[in-house]
């Protein structure tokens, strides 16, 4: 048996937390790659590469829930 009062009871309560969330990871994304532009330039394609990737899973997972 499942506790109902613990799962979403509307697409809105679903949809603006992952809002949120997305909000955030682009926020942290930009400072991500601040940081990145500051590092040895030997250094920066490996962190490029993951920022690139995060972005692109983000912007994957967000479009899917139309």
């Amino acid at each position: 048996m499942t506790d109902q009062g613990l799962l979403p009871t509307s697409r809105q309560d679903v949809l603006t937390p992952l809002i949120n969330v997305s909000i955030e990871g682009w926020r942290f994304a930009r400072v991500y790659a601040r940081a990145v532009s500051k590092l040895d330039a030997s250094e920066q394609p490996k962190y490029i590469s993951q920022h690139r990737y995060f972005i692109q899973q983000l912007e994957t997972q967000l479009d899917g829930l139309d």
